[in-house]
Order: structure tokens, then C-alpha cells, then sequence
């Protein structure tokens, strides 16, 4: 059986575990002794603990102090018996906790590491802050959404952050896949919301390739459109 630690919170991070987990995978969650995964809370304070629930259901759940010697100590045990480590820290956060890769890997020479974050763990943007307004700007498809002669529109929901999570999933068990038959040993993936959300929608990128054409906002006046034409949100 594969086995995750998951170090992840508020929603791309949990969506991939959860993905893993569906898939048969034993997901240890590991959240901070100070309330835990922020997003229990945020669900809880708008009456939506069930967005938690979903997240995060088929896990195991452990509570530990990173920053402290204890805590560092029992993470490592259980980086030694598992597959892989997902994180969606801020960029950086890892080393200074003092579990970079190089650290992992002497507990377990093998083990995954997939780092999800807003913009990449380097370049220009690393420590840039966003929401997901901005990641789905940003990944150009509120150039499509809403009318002509009004506002861009968001998607509804989290868009985004899936599809982000949906790529962290991916990545790492062809990480594990690639390891467990001998052409790699400890991999680490660096996914960015931003670009995999850019890339998910690749019938626009192709269509701007090959035509020098956009996805077109319609106007008010044309009456209720539905998709392609239209994406109201």
C-alpha cells in the first residue's frame, strides 16, 4: 500500500491526498498543535464544516510540533515508512523547518517530495501572495468569463486550487510509479496552482497558437450563452 504524509491545508494540498486517498493510499495528515488545518476552522466559522469533511475523509490524523525537536523527530519516523511527503507550505518553509529534501531522504533515500504553492517554489513570483481570484486571472481564463461590456467574472468555487491539487496527485505517484521500477530515486515536484491552472486549459492556448485568437466575452445584448462562447460564473 502507498503511503502519504500529508503536510497540506486549506484546500489544493488536501484535494491531491484526498484524490490518493480514494485511489487506496494511506494518508497520514499531519496538522499543527494550534487549531490545526486553518481551513477546519474557516469551514466551521461560515457553517460549512462539511468542506473540511470532504477534504479530508479516508485520513488518518496525527498532531505535531514541526518546530520542535519532538515533533521533527516523530515526523522523520513517519517519512521513514512512507512513499511520499505533500506540502503546501509558503516557498521556503521547508527548509526552515529543517526538512528539505536532503533531510528527508536520510530517513528514507526513496521518498517523494511534491511542494505545491501559488507560483512555484522559484522565480520572480515565489513569495508573491494570492487568492483564487488572482490564480484563475492569472491562469487567463477570467479573460473568458462574464460579458463583454462588464466585469470579468470568476469561476465558482475553487477551480484553481483543484486543478493544482489534481496535478500534485499525478506527479507524485508517477514519482512513486518511477521508483518502485528503478528509473528514479526521490524525486521532487515543484507545482505551481498558477501554471498548472494556465495549462489545464489547453484548448485556448492552442487556439491563440494556431489562430492568434482569444476566447471572446459576448455581449449582454446576445442573450444567455452558454459554453464555449460564454463562461458565466
Amino acid at each position: 500500500m502507498i503511503r502519504i504524509v500529508d503536510l497540506t491545508h486549506h484546500v489544493a494540498g488536501p484535494f491531491a491526498t484526498l484524490l490518493l486517498a480514494e485511489l487506496g493510499a494511506d494518508v497520514i495528515k499531519v496538522e499543527r498543535p494550534d487549531g490545526g488545518d486553518p481551513w477546519r476552522r474557516l469551514c466551521a466559522a461560515e457553517n460549512e464544516g462539511v468542506g473540511f469533511d470532504y477534504l479530508n475523509r479516508r485520513k488518518r490524523s496525527v498532531t505535531l510540533d514541526l518546530r520542535s525537536r519532538l515533533g521533527r523527530a516523530t515526523f522523520m519516523d513517519l517519512v521513514s515508512g512512507a512513499d511520499a511527503v505533500i506540502e503546501n507550505f509558503r516557498p521556503g518553509a521547508m527548509q526552515r523547518l529543517r526538512l528539505s529534501l536532503r533531510t528527508l531522504r536520510r530517513a528514507n533515500r526513496n521518498i517523494v517530495l511534491t511542494s505545491i504553492s501559488n507560483f512555484g517554489q522559484a522565480g520572480p513570483r515565489r513569495d508573491w501572495l494570492a487568492g483564487e481570484l488572482e490564480l484563475q486571472a492569472m491562469g487567463g481564463i477570467v479573460h473568458g468569463t462574464g460579458w463583454a461590456d462588464a466585469a470579468p467574472m470568476k469561476l465558482g468555487g475553487r477551480v484553481a486550487e483543484h486543478i493544482g491539487g489534481l496535478n500534485a496527485a499525478i506527479a507524485t505517484l508517477a514519482s512513486i510509479h518511477g521508483i518502485a521500477t528503478g528509473v528514479e530515486r526521490s524525486v521532487q515536484n515543484d507545482i505551481s496552482i498558477q501554471e498548472a491552472f494556465a495549462a489545464h486549459w489547453a484548448r485556448h492556448i492552442s487556439q491563440w497558437v494556431y489562430s492568434g485568437t482569444g476566447t471572446r466575452r459576448q455581449q449582454s445584448s446576445s442573450g444567455a450563452q452558454g459554453f464555449p462562447p460564454t463562461m458565466m460564473a
